[in-house]
């Protein structure tokens, strides 16, 4: 059997998660700055300012960086996170994205893989998916092109494979 055990600050952050399972621990800890931005999660204990792993933007607020509590950068992972002027990211290092006016996601690019477009409609719901891999297309690894309309609680799919219809009752799909 597992367990899992959370433990949070004065302020309901989490600051411990551990799982133990087949009589094997892992501690994973988080930890946060003064302004409530986490910049530290490992299985480290000791929180200090050396050894944050992300990095926020300032308040000069330009072009690229949101503001002081955008993530800027994973020291970790080396992945450096962009902005437009509205706070909408743009880049998370893997991903480029692209807004409408109306600060809706309109088409995401991932390095060279697979690219999604969106189209809203007049109340700025979004009526339209198109999925495309760039790479290639893959039916057993379940990739393959696609487009999605949304009527409501209703969705069609169709795939070069199959058409699927899905319809949402409450929170079950």
């Amino acid at each position: 059997a597992s367990t899992e055990h959370f433990t949070y600050d004065g302020l309901n952050r989490l600051k411990e998660a551990r799982l133990n399972y087949a009589g094997l621990t892992k501690n994973t800890y988080y930890c946060y700055d003064a302004l409530g931005n986490m910049t530290t999660k490992g299985s480290a204990t000791a929180c200090s300012s050396s050894q944050g792993h992300f990095s926020y933007g300032n308040a000069a607020r330009s072009k690229g960086n949101a503001g002081v509590h955008a993530l800027y950068k994973d020291t970790r992972t080396g992945k450096v996170f962009t902005y437009d002027n509205n706070g909408n990211m743009t880049n998370d290092g893997s991903r480029y994205l692209t807004y409408s006016g109306f600060d809706k996601v309109t088409h995401i690019r991932q390095a060279g893989n697979m690219a999604v477009n969106f189209r809203y409609g007049a109340g700025h719901n979004r009526y339209y998916r198109k999925d495309t891999y760039l790479a290639g297309q893959d039916a057993a690894a379940g990739k393959e092109n696609s487009e999605t309309y949304y009527y409501g609680a209703f969705e069609h799919i169709r795939k070069e494979s199959a058409e699927v219809y899905q319809y949402t009752v409450g929170n079950i799909l």
